[in-house]
């Protein structure tokens, strides 16, 4: 069965979250989201789901577990 597109990012975004918890953000990357997936996840389907970096890292910092505190200047 194949995952739907929204479960497949929330999955890709989740991965991100628990990468961050353990590694902290300066580890997150395309590549380590990918291997930090649960089901097979290539780096090409992490940039088709975050076209950019900077969008890969907004999902994972507005995730409600993900342990960035996020404020505006």
């Amino acid at each position: 069965m194949r995952l739907s597109a929204k479960a497949r990012r929330e999955i890709i975004r989740t991965a991100g979250v628990e990468l961050v918890k353990r590694e902290g953000v300066y580890r997150l990357s395309y590549e380590r989201v990918a291997l930090e997936c649960p089901v097979d996840t290539s780096v090409g389907t992490v940039r088709r789901y975050f076209h950019t970096f900077d969008e890969l890292a907004s999902s994972v910092a507005s995730h409600p577990a993900c342990p960035l505190v996020c404020f505006e200047v």
